[in-house]
C-alpha cells in the first residue's frame, strides 16, 4: 500500500476494509515523510527520506516488493475501501489463472453497465484505474523496463499520477488483462490526477508540419458547411472540399488554402480521401452537418502522438459481436461522438464523418474506396489488411456538436446488404498491438 498525508486520512479506514475482506497477512506500507496513527499492528511501514510524490513513490514501492522475491504482489492505495471476501479472489485467481498480466479489482461503473458482462473479463482496452490490483512479479519487472513506464518516470513532476500507464503498456502490446464487474472497491478519497506523455508533446511543432482536411457535402446542406468550415478553417492548412451536385462554388468557399472540387456524387462519401496520396503529415475528414470547437485538431493531434503515429483516431466506434454478421447494423455496438467515454476504446470499425491519422499511419489510395457511401467500411477493411490498430479516443461528448439542421442521411440506410456483403469478405480483428515507443 502506498500512503501520502492527506486533510482527512483515510488509511485506517482502508486497512480495517482488506481486514475485513479476509487479508490476514503482513501488509507492507510505503509511506511519504509524515506522521501517522497507523491503528493496524500487523503492517510494516517504510518511512521515504524525502518526498517522492505519487509516482515516484509507487516506483519505490515496487522496487521494494521486487526485493522480496514473491511471486505475486497484491498493490493498493490508502484511498480505496474494500468489500467482498477479497482474500479468497486472490487466491482463487493465483490457483486457477496462471496466464495474465494484470487482475485490476477496482472498475468504473457507467463503463462496465453500458457495455460489459458482468465478473472477471479478459479485456485487451485501456480502462485506467492502475490501483487495487494483483500482478506477478515477473510482470512488474516487464512494465517498469518499458519505454513508456521509463518515459513516465522521466518526465514526472509531483503530483502526477500513473492512471493509465500499466493497463496502457498492456493494452498496446495485447496482452491479457483482466477488471471485475462490479467493483471490488470504492474510492474514499477523489485526488487522482491523470498524467501524459510529455515528452512525446515536446517534438510537435505544427507550423513545420502540414494539416490536411478533407470533405463531402451536398446541396442540401450549403448552410450547415459554411459552419463547419469556418469552425475548422484557422485549425488547418489546407482544405479539400468536394461539392456533390452543386450547380456553382459557394462564396465563402475563396478563402485562402481551400481547393474546391466539383463532383456528380459517384463516389458520394469518399471524396473526402480524393487527395490522401498526395498529402504528408496530418489527415482529418469532415461531416459537413458538424461543428468542432476551437482545439479539436490540435487536441486529436495530441493523441495520434500519444499512441506514436501508430494508430488512427477518433470519437465515434464500432465493434462487431461476431464475425459473420447478418446486419450491419444490428451486428454491432456504437458509441457516438456525442456520449461521453470514459476510456480510450479499440475498435473495429471508427466513423469517418470526422476520422484522423497522420499519414506514416496507414497507406490510403482513393481508388481503395471501390463502392460508394462505404468510406468507413473501406477504410477500416484497409487497417485490417495492414495491420493498423483502430482508437476511439476518450472524449466528454462536447469536443463536436451536430447542427439540429442538417440533412441526416443515414437514416435512408436501412438496407445494409451491401455493406454487410463487404464485411464478411474478411475476418476482423480488434488490433492495439502498438510497437514499443
Amino acid at each position: 500500500m502506498t500512503l501520502a498525508p492527506r486533510e482527512n486520512p483515510t488509511v485506517n479506514k482502508s486497512l480495517k476494509s482488506l481486514r475485513k475482506a479476509g487479508v490476514k497477512d503482513k501488509i507492507y506500507i510505503f509511506a511519504e515523510p509524515w506522521e501517522y496513527n497507523i491503528e493496524d499492528k500487523n503492517v510494516e511501514v517504510v518511512m521515504n527520506k524525502k518526498k517522492l510524490w505519487c509516482f515516484k513513490n509507487f516506483n519505490n514501492a515496487m522496487e521494494q516488493l521486487l526485493k522480496m522475491d514473491s511471486e505475486y504482489i497484491f498493490f493498493t492505495q490508502d484511498d480505496y475501501e474494500y468489500f467482498w471476501d477479497v482474500s479468497k479472489e486472490l487466491e482463487d485467481l493465483i490457483k486457477d489463472k496462471s496466464d495474465f498480466w494484470y487482475y485490476n479489482f477496482t472498475s468504473r461503473p457507467k463503463l462496465n453497465n453500458r457495455i460489459y458482462k458482468q465478473w472477471w473479463q479478459n479485456l485487451y482496452y485501456d480502462l485506467g484505474w492502475w490501483v487495487c490490483w494483483l500482478l506477478k512479479s515477473s510482470v512488474i519487472k516487464n512494465i517498469m523496463n518499458s519505454y513508456l513506464y521509463i518515459n513516465h518516470l522521466y518526465t514526472y513532476t509531483k503530483n502526477k499520477q500513473i492512471d493509465l500507464v500499466i493497463p496502457h503498456i498492456c493494452s498496446i502490446a495485447w496482452l491479457s488483462t483482466y477488471y471485475h464487474n462490479p467493483s471490488f472497491t470504492t474510492h474514499i478519497w477523489e485526488t487522482t490526477i491523470g498524467h501524459l506523455d510529455r515528452d512525446l508533446w515536446k517534438r510537435l511543432d505544427l507550423d513545420k508540419e502540414t494539416i490536411y482536411w478533407g470533405i463531402a457535402s451536398i446541396p442540401s446542406r450549403e448552410w450547415e458547411l459554411k459552419e463547419t468550415v469556418n469552425s475548422v478553417y484557422n485549425q488547418v492548412n489546407k482544405l479539400y472540399v468536394y461539392l456533390n451536385w452543386y450547380k456553382e462554388i459557394p462564396k465563402y468557399l475563396d478563402r485562402k488554402n481551400i481547393e474546391v472540387f466539383m463532383w456528380d456524387n459517384s463516389t458520394w462519401d469518399a471524396g473526402k480521401f480524393y487527395k490522401v496520396e498526395e498529402c504528408n503529415w496530418y489527415y482529418f475528414t469532415f461531416d459537413d452537418d458538424l461543428v468542432y470547437n476551437p482545439n479539436y485538431v490540435k487536441d486529436t493531434i495530441k493523441w495520434i502522438e500519444k499512441y506514436n503515429r501508430q494508430s488512427i483516431v477518433w470519437y465515434h466506434w464500432r465493434i462487431f459481436r461476431k464475425n459473420g454478421i447478418d446486419n450491419y447494423f444490428k451486428d454491432s455496438d456504437c458509441i457516438p461522438y456525442h456520449s461521453k467515454s470514459i476510456e480510450d476504446v479499440w475498435c473495429h470499425i471508427l466513423w469517418t464523418g470526422t476520422v484522423a491519422f497522420h499519414t506514416d499511419t496507414i497507406k490510403v489510395k482513393y481508388k481503395d474506396f471501390v463502392l460508394p457511401n462505404m468510406a468507413d467500411i473501406w477504410l477500416w477493411i484497409l487497417a485490417q489488411e495492414q495491420n493498423i490498430p483502430m482508437c476511439c479516443l476518450k472524449h466528454g461528448g462536447n469536443e463536436i456538436w451536430t447542427m439540429n439542421t442538417a440533412t441526416k442521411l443515414y437514416n435512408s440506410k436501412s438496407d445494409t446488404k451491401k455493406e454487410t456483403t463487404v464485411i464478411n469478405t474478411i475476418k476482423w480483428n480488434i488490433n492495439s498491438r502498438l510497437q514499443e515507443f
